[in-house]
């Protein structure tokens, strides 16, 4: 982000003649120069409204031949003169076409790393598959269960050999085709869904449940080198959600049709 000084509205007094960015994209030091300091007889400490002299710049004259100097007069001549007033100068933060006044952290996070679309799973979560990290250049994108395909997200819950068989035993269960999602998208288009045998709360524990013991029999694999295989995980869900369920019927017996998962 570069500190630019707003020109029209203040009076030059605390904004640097040679440091701060209030003509173009860049200091008068970095544009004219470590020399000009010593050449144009401006001292390092000046402010902005020291180069000016009854109401007008103090530029070196037009026939001058030094090349420091000539830019200096080029640079100034199109620029506004502070008008004096009693207000102090304004700072303002500058990204490209963007324009922060007064500086926001979240405004320049946003500015130089734009968000990319949101998603419907967005809140839900976020996970560093291999895929991802390799982009880092943290590991290497090879999927940590099967060792054959690229570890994204689709391959790792989904495609997945290992994540197939524990879904197939998941909707089979619900009552479902065993091979239902083609990708993410079509994972939360289910469970989104209010059609099918399955009430939609009941589906929302089983993905939760069944993302989180993929993704815990994935770091258990990758980081002891041993691993169960999915009838056994398939048994941690089945065990997870009836306990949830039990909890969740003994105050609400009424919600009965949540036995499916029980039938």
């Amino acid at each position: 982000m570069e500190k630019k000084y707003e020109k029209p509205e203040k009076n030059g007094s605390s904004c640097s003649f040679w440091y701060d960015h209030w003509v173009g994209d860049e200091s008068l030091k970095d544009t004219i120069g470590a020399s000009g300091l010593r050449l144009l007889g401006l001292p390092a400490e000046s402010k902005v409204i020291g180069a000016v002299v009854n109401g007008h710049w103090k530029l070196p004259g037009s026939r001058n031949r030094c090349p420091l100097r000539q830019s200096l007069r080029d640079l100034l001549l199109p620029t506004p003169v502070p008008v004096f007033s009693n207000g102090s100068d304004i700072f303002y933060w500058h990204y490209g076409n963007t324009t922060l006044k007064p500086f926001s952290a979240k405004a320049t996070w946003e500015a130089i790393r734009p968000a990319a679309a949101s998603v419907p799973w967005s809140k839900i979560v976020w996970l560093p598959v291999r895929a991802r990290l390799s982009q880092w250049g943290i590991s290497s994108d090879m999927c940590c269960s099967c060792g054959l395909f690229v570890e994204t997200r689709d391959h790792l819950f989904l495609h997945c050999d290992f994540a197939s068989q524990v879904w197939q035993r998941i909707l089979t269960r619900l009552g479902h085709a065993p091979n239902l999602f083609l990708n993410w998208d079509a994972l939360i288009s289910w469970l989104s869904s209010t059609v099918g045998p399955s009430p939609r709360i009941l589906k929302c524990w089983v993905v939760q449940a069944t993302i989180f013991f993929i993704w815990r029999e994935r770091n258990v694999h990758y980081h002891t080198d041993t691993s169960l295989s999915p009838e056994i995980v398939y048994k941690f869900i089945d065990r997870s959600i009836r306990d949830l369920l039990l909890a969740f019927l003994r105050t609400n017996p009424s919600f009965t049709h949540l036995s499916t998962w029980f039938t």
